[in-house]
């Protein structure tokens, strides 16, 4: 007994357990009519089945029925391009002052009074009152 025939039987004896077991299910009455309706679109899916297949045909042979032409495709369409061999300038960081005028901080000075005080007291209210909300 090969493999393969072991298999086939496996399949069966399957199939047939699965096929008692829902013929349990079932009542007698509506037997016929559940084996017919099984029947009725197996046969109508092998007929969908048949249709499709002879519509793709169709589609592959074209109006003239001229065969399919296989067409290459562009080995430049497969790799991206070499990317150029030049490596961009250093830039050199500035020296570290180790004195600052008022002219070179004014810069990034902003008085924080200039508006008032009011303007700086509800930001920092807003920011509080989100940060209380997300606690747990």
């Amino acid at each position: 007994m090969s493999s393969s025939s072991g298999f086939l039987i496996f399949i069966r004896q399957s199939l047939q357990e699965l096929a008692q077991k829902l013929l349990e299910k079932i009542p007698g009455k509506k037997r016929r009519a559940v084996l017919f309706l099984i029947i009725l679109s197996l046969i109508l899916l092998l007929f969908i089945m048949i249709l499709l297949l002879k519509t793709s045909d169709n589609r592959d042979q074209g109006e003239t029925g001229a065969a399919v032409q296989w067409q290459l495709i562009p080995i430049d369409d497969f790799f991206l391009p070499q990317e150029p061999d030049f490596i961009p300038g250093v830039l050199l960081e500035r020296e570290q002052r180790t004195n600052w005028t008022e002219d070179d901080a004014r810069v990034y000075w902003q008085d924080p009074l200039q508006y008032g005080e009011e303007i700086w007291r509800g930001r920092v209210d807003t920011v509080i009152d989100q940060f209380l909300e997300h606690i747990p």
